[in-house]
C-alpha cells in the first residue's frame, strides 16, 4: 500500500509549494526540509494545487520565450555580420557568420520543438534559393536587360523585409559595377 505524500502532510507545505512556484530547484528545497529528492518530484508532478502548477508553467514560459527572443537576436546579429562579411569581401568572416548563425537557428529550433535536421535541410535550401536568385541578377545586369533585383526588392519592401530587399538592391548595385568595370576594361 503507498504512503501519503511526504510533502503534503508536512508542516511547510505552503513554503515548499511557494518555492517551487518561485522556481527554487526541488533538491534545493528537499535539502532544506531534510527530506528525498525523489519526494519532493513526486510532490510536484502529482500534487500541486492549480494556481501553484500555473505558476510553474508562466515561469518556464518566461523563461523559454526570453531565450527565444535572445537566440532571435543572436540569429540577427550573425545574419548582419554575414551580410557585412559579403558586402567587403571577406570570406573567412562570411564563412564563421553563416555557421554561428546555422547554429544559433539550430538551437532555436530544439527550444521551440522543431527537428533541427529539418531546419538544417531548409537552411541549405534557403541558401541554394538566395545563390540562385544573386547567380540570376548579376547575368541580367551583365546582359543589360531589366532586373529581377529591382522587382524582387520591391515586393519584398511590399511584404515589409526591408533588410532582404536591401541585400537584394546591394547585390544587384554591386554586380552593375563588376559589369560597368569590365566592360571599361574590354575598351
Amino acid at each position: 500500500m503507498a504512503g501519503r505524500c511526504t510533502i503534503c502532510t508536512h508542516p511547510h507545505r505552503d513554503e515548499v509549494d511557494a518555492d517551487l512556484a518561485r522556481g527554487v530547484a526541488q533538491r534545493a528545497v528537499a535539502k532544506r526540509l531534510g527530506v528525498s529528492g525523489s519526494s519532493v518530484q513526486r510532490h510536484a508532478a502529482r500534487h500541486l494545487r492549480p494556481e501553484i502548477r500555473q505558476a510553474i508553467t508562466r515561469r518556464h514560459d518566461l523563461r523559454v520565450g526570453g531565450l527565444a527572443d535572445r537566440l532571435a537576436g543572436l540569429a540577427t546579429d550573425a545574419a548582419s555580420v554575414r551580410q557585412a562579411a559579403m558586402a567587403s569581401g571577406d570570406p573567412g568572416m562570411s564563412l564563421r557568420a553563416v555557421d554561428t548563425e546555422r547554429a544559433v537557428l539550430t538551437d532555436l529550433a530544439k527550444l521551440v520543438g522543431l527537428d533541427p535536421d529539418s531546419v538544417r535541410d531548409g537552411l541549405h535550401e534557403a541558401v541554394a534559393l538566395a545563390d540562385a536568385v544573386s547567380n540570376l541578377i548579376q547575368r541580367e545586369v551583365r546582359a543589360g536587360g531589366p532586373t529581377l533585383a529591382d522587382d524582387l526588392a520591391d515586393e519584398l519592401d511590399h511584404l515589409d523585409s526591408p533588410e532582404l530587399a536591401s541585400a537584394i538592391r546591394d547585390v544587384s548595385t554591386r554586380a552593375a559595377a563588376i559589369a560597368t568595370t569590365a566592360a571599361r576594361e574590354d575598351r
